[in-house]
């Protein structure tokens, strides 16, 4: 199901996506439109490069929505000195549907930005699933606000995005 391709936060559909989805549907694909909320849980800075930045960092998020549940992450990437940040992140969340089900999606290599004031975006292609969810794909995608080395409270943001998952038998 590779090769489809979803616009950030509602634009309009590139030509020919609504008619892939569509055909999706018509092969019995469960395609549904993600949307929910995430909270940011402990983030834990396993090496920072003091003079690069660099840094490689684990975590945990709670999630309500589309997904229920809670999902664990590593994150690698740059520190800058005007307290932005950038690079990857490998995420799986572990959850329940509202139709009752419940699995693991898989979340890899995906592009995060981090401005100065704590603006976090994120574009998260699911790349599987286990339990009920396996076979999944989709982009998801993230924007809220954090702040990983000062700790303020109310992190996280908002998700969304499509979900395809394969029929189910």
């Amino acid at each position: 199901m590779g090769g489809i391709v979803v616009t950030a936060w509602g634009g309009p559909a590139p030509s020919g996506l609504d008619t892939s989805l569509q055909a999706l549907k018509g092969d019995g694909a469960i395609v549904t439109t993600a949307s929910g909320h995430w909270a940011a849980g402990p983030f834990i800075i396993i090496s920072l490069d003091p003079i690069t930045g660099q840094f490689v960092a684990t975590g945990e998020d709670t999630f309500t929505g589309t997904f229920t549940g809670q999902s664990s992450f590593v994150v690698k990437g740059t520190l800058y000195s005007d307290g932005s940040a950038s690079g990857f992140s490998d995420e799986t969340i572990t959850a329940s549907a509202p139709d009752g089900t419940s699995g693991t999606i898989m979340q890899a290599h995906q592009p995060f930005y981090l401005d100065p004031n704590g603006n976090f975006t994120e574009v998260s292609p699911i790349t599987g699933g286990t339990g009920d969810w396996a076979g999944s794909r989709g982009l998801l995608h993230y924007k809220g606000f954090l702040d990983p080395l000062g700790g303020s409270p109310n992190q996280g943001g908002e998700y969304q995005g499509t979900w395809i998952r394969p029929p189910q038998k």
